[in-house]
């Protein structure tokens, strides 16, 4: 189409749709307007992704680790502010993409700040959706998230895990039942190459962090010297 075309297509669409911010629900030239987004309420404190605790970089505790772990555990934002799960909730179940796409470039700058990547050794990956989800939502969040940080981050993006099996949503779930819903549902993908890199794993939310820790092992077994879980939320 040709730019003119372009301009006059994209200034009717906006008279008669035009874009409201996801939480206010103001008119805005963005998904998230500039003044939810500066308060939307960072974590306190990064944590280990066993125990929990609180540490300077999220990573987890020798005593807590074992073969077969995470790494390391990021999160930007806390999911109990009430404008950060609006934003998540409204982008997942209003079908509203780009909502996703203004809070990526907070990750990147979290990841820069808590590691010390080798882009040559390093991948980002989104967790999965099982694709009937997938194809009901037109998206995957963690993958607009991951895209988005790969071109900041200068690594490259790739789907290596496949999700195989459809599970409940885990935050309306008990502990002990979050491990149950999770287990065995992620496998590798063909041909995918995850031996000796370090892979940045990126989702929306963690709650107990048993997802994330699932697709960590499916990635260690294959050979991953490093996995660091990167959320946009913890809740």
């Amino acid at each position: 189409m040709h730019p003119l075309f372009t301009d006059v297509y994209n200034a009717i669409l906006q008279a008669l749709l035009p874009i409201r911010c996801v939480v206010c629900k103001q008119e805005s030239p963005k998904a998230l307007c500039a003044a939810c987004l500066s308060l939307l309420s960072p974590v306190q404190a990064q944590c280990c992704a066993v125990c929990h605790t609180p540490n300077l970089a999220g990573l987890t505790h020798a005593t807590c680790t074992h073969q077969h772990m995470l790494d390391q555990v990021l999160s930007l934002y806390d999911y109990k502010n009430v404008r950060v799960s609006e934003l998540i909730i409204a982008g997942k179940y209003k079908f509203i993409p780009d909502a996703f796409s203004e809070v990526a470039p907070g990750l990147s700058r979290l990841v820069t700040q808590y590691t010390d990547l080798d882009n040559t050794q390093t991948l980002i990956t989104p967790l999965p959706l099982h694709r009937y989800r997938q194809r009901w939502r037109g998206f995957n969040q963690a993958a607009i998230l991951a895209r988005r940080m790969a071109t900041d981050l200068k690594v490259p993006y790739a789907e290596v895990l496949l999700r195989h099996r459809q599970t409940k949503t885990q935050k309306d779930l008990q502990k002990a039942d979050r491990l149950t819903n999770v287990a065995n549902c992620f496998s590798l993908a063909t041909q995918a190459d995850v031996h000796k890199k370090t892979v940045l794993l990126v989702d929306d939310v963690t709650t107990s962090g048993s997802t994330l820790s699932e697709a960590a092992k499916i990635l260690k077994q294959h050979g991953t010297s490093q996995v660091i879980g990167i959320t946009l939320a913890r809740d």
